[in-house]
């Protein structure tokens, strides 16, 4: 269920690592860095100076999972502030997950569809059962097994196929610096880069994992250092593809630009870094949804501890169910942006109450209320056409504005 609690750093890293870089952050930074030039570049600032930063708190944090047995963010929330925190905080995180998942269901089939000339339900099909198949045989540790192998491709094929790209495309000094970005969006993404560290449920499952202070320490600094490499990488690739076809839809820039920049060989190459990236995010978001609900939900109707064997057993049944209804919203919901955009207004309605969660005794209606009116914020800029970058950052402002408001009342009531 989590690796019996053993990860060593370079485990640590290669997992953390992979997963964080999946199918969206290929697909939709290339789109980025594609449209918008090195501007995009901030995002993977951010979120290295985000794991920095989480470095120096986690230390406390894998203590007290080791000593109460946390599987989930939502086990720590409970912990913390009690049950309705608990419900709360699993719910989003859930529809987060459920969100990330079609993300990289969709990268992945439309790239396999698009290279092999398979129609997109059949490529959905097969991205569907391999992911199934090893979750369902290995649990948490087929994940951490794979991330690494899927970490070492990512690492060598990302270069190789970001220099083959930029030599071939012959970019220039002009082409690296574009940037088309407003200041309010630079801030925007490195914001956000930021913030989507603390919300990160394969973080806190991987700091769980580890297995001493040591390792969650060096591994998150070690994975920034790699973060940063990669992102600096993927942002050669879309320059590279502007350069060369500077008049194509971005969000097929990182599939076109491969296929039209690439000698066949690393082409194959190409298709390998693609998918291990995908992968190695997918199986980990089905494992933490499948757990999710094994925890924040069978086991808190049954209104007991489960067992190991009934833990495992729910957790596959919920792989399974997990499985199906991702491949069935991947077939009808095919557009990935649209899907990213929501995702960071949602993350961002439960990052203040995890900051603060470090320092403060939050009230746990204080922590409802500021997800509950971030969500209601997310679908209301959603009906008013404004998804975009920016505002879906924005929404943190009003999670965090509603928790301290919230607190404030708590202490005046507590004061009366």
């Amino acid at each position: 269920m989590i690796a019996n609690r053993n990860l060593g750093i370079w485990q640590f890293v290669a997992t953390l690592t992979a997963t964080f870089v999946g199918g969206t952050i290929l697909v939709v930074y290339t789109a980025y860095i594609y449209e918008f030039g090195a501007g995009a570049l901030f995002g993977f600032l951010g979120a290295g100076l985000g794991l920095v930063v989480f470095a120096y708190l986690a230390k406390k944090l894998r203590r007290q999972a080791h000593e109460h047995n946390f599987h989930t963010l939502a086990d720590y929330f409970d912990y913390k502030f009690g049950k309705n925190a608990r419900i709360s905080m699993a719910l989003v995180v859930g529809v987060l997950i459920v969100l990330t998942l079609l993300k990289q269901f969709i990268a992945g089939t439309s790239i396999l569809s698009t290279i092999s000339g398979w129609p997109y339900d059949s490529a959905l099909i097969v991205t569907s059962l391999v992911i199934l198949s090893y979750l369902l045989l290995g649990g948490f540790k087929s994940v951490v097994k794979t991330d690494i192998f899927q970490y070492a491709l990512v690492l060598l094929l990302v270069t190789v196929v970001a220099v083959s790209a930029a030599t071939n495309a012959d970019v220039g000094i002009d082409d690296i610096t574009r940037s088309d970005m407003s200041i309010t969006l630079i801030i925007s993404f490195f914001v956000y880069g930021f913030l989507t560290i603390w919300n990160a449920s394969e973080l806190w499952q991987r700091i769980y994992a580890a297995k001493s202070d040591k390792v969650v320490k060096r591994g998150l600094i070690v994975s920034a250092v790699f973060m940063l490499f990669i992102g600096l990488s993927i942002a050669l690739i879309g320059l590279s593809v502007h350069a060369k076809f500077p008049n194509i839809d971005p969000s097929q820039a990182i599939v076109f630009g491969m296929m039209n920049l690439l000698p066949p060989a690393i082409l194959s190459f190409g298709v390998v870094l693609l998918f291990a990236a995908i992968m190695s995010t997918a199986d980990t978001h089905v494992f933490m949804l499948a757990t999710n609900i094994a925890k924040d939900g069978i086991m808190q109707f049954k209104k007991r501890e489960l067992t190991n064997e009934e833990l495992m057993r729910y957790t596959r049944f919920g792989i399974v169910g997990i499985i199906i209804v991702i491949t069935s919203l991947a077939y009808f919901f095919r557009s990935i942006i649209d899907v990213a955009l929501i995702t960071v207004g949602i993350s961002m309605t439960i990052v203040p109450s995890i900051i603060f969660s470090f320092k403060k005794k939050l009230d746990p209606n204080a922590i409802i209320a500021s997800i509950s009116v971030g969500i209601f914020t997310v679908i209301l800029l959603g009906l008013m056409n404004k998804i975009t970058p920016e505002s879906m950052v924005g929404v943190v402002l009003v999670s965090g504005i509603v928790l301290g408001i919230g607190q404030l009342i708590n202490k005046k009531i507590q004061q009366t």
